[in-house]
């Protein structure tokens, strides 16, 4: 059967529907879910993460780290300046 959607709206919503047996976060990439229907994840819960505050920020930290919201696209990080000169 499809797993249960949920579309949580804090960091702390989130945290709490993942904490369920069964929980997976959804980002937005269709690899997840071809996966799910192909049963290579067993999901219950689907945890829909690219709403909330901060999803698809790309912060760059002092000490050359870089820190990816919970729904940063591979596109957004490919073209990211910043990130190709660091991490290319």
């Amino acid at each position: 059967s499809a797993p249960n959607y949920h579309r949580p709206t804090s960091a702390a919503a989130a945290a709490a529907a993942l904490a369920a047996a069964g929980a997976v976060p959804f980002g937005g990439g269709t690899d997840l879910l071809v996966a799910i229907k192909e049963r290579v994840v067993r999901a219950e819960h689907l945890v829909d993460v690219r709403h909330l505050p901060g999803a698809r920020d790309i912060t760059l930290r002092d000490d050359g780290s870089a820190r990816l919201g919970s729904a940063v696209r591979i596109a957004d990080l490919a073209a990211n300046p910043h990130i190709r000169t660091r991490f290319a």
